[in-house]
């Protein structure tokens, strides 16, 4: 079943390319959660960095949906023969605080990113936007930082 018209406007809104295959990522988070499609409040490709603190280990490429009360990431995960569907819950009552973050790298390359704390001031999770000066499909560093933005306007008006 494709999203409601409400829904379809979030992911025109946002970064999301390919917005049906990824509206079936959506529909296993609102499954999980038993939570309706109006409940959504914003959707965003991430990067979710498997450290709290992003420093090391890497990240996976992730549906980001916004929720009143939490943030729901998922992601296609691929087996040899089958296929299945990873979701993670952060809830915003366990956040301390909410900071943005850049970085760029000497080689064209950059992100702008959200670090969420805990209340005790230790690394809760952070999640990231990349940019490429250049590429094949280059994400632009302005396109990047504006879907930051967006984001985090809306976990620090749910989080406050």
């Amino acid at each position: 079943m494709p999203p409601n018209a409400t829904v379809q406007q979030l992911f025109v809104r946002s970064n999301v390319p390919n917005h049906g295959h990824y509206a079936l990522l959506l529909k296993a988070v609102l499954d999980e959660q038993r939570v309706s499609e109006e409940s959504v409040l914003a959707v965003s490709m991430v990067e979710f960095f498997r450290r709290a603190d992003g420093v090391s280990m890497g990240s996976d490429t992730m549906l980001l949906a916004v929720f009143p009360d939490s943030l729901s990431l998922a992601h296609e995960k691929r087996k040899l023969l089958s296929k299945s569907i990873e979701t993670r819950v952060q809830f915003l009552r366990d956040v301390g605080a909410v900071s943005k973050d850049e970085r760029e790298w000497p080689n064209g390359q950059g992100e702008f990113a959200i670090q969420a704390l805990l209340p005790d001031g230790a690394p809760m999770f952070r999640i990231g936007w990349d940019w490429l000066r250049s590429g094949p499909e280059p994400r632009t560093r302005e396109t990047a930082l504006k879907e930051r933005d967006r984001i985090l306007a809306e976990i620090r008006v749910l989080a406050a």
